[in-house]
């Protein structure tokens, strides 16, 4: 598994605005993605389960500003 887990790239440009995040231990349905104002937020949220170490649980939300 990886250090680097949620990690984002943002890679704007004349035509799109394409954010690259590691949802990995996120199912679709524990993930969220808005427009609001001037910024597109993405959350995620899932309760409780068990992986190798224990239990755990995770929530994020991120939010970035759209290009004008």
């Amino acid at each position: 598994e990886s250090s680097n887990s949620g990690i984002s790239e943002v890679t704007p440009d004349r035509e799109r605005f394409t954010v690259y995040l590691d949802v990995k231990h996120f199912s679709p349905d524990e993930l969220s993605v808005k427009v609001a104002d001037d910024y597109v937020e993405i959350r995620g949220n899932h309760g409780e389960r068990q992986d190798d170490h224990g239990y755990i649980s995770r929530k994020f939300h991120r939010r970035y500003r759209l290009p004008s």
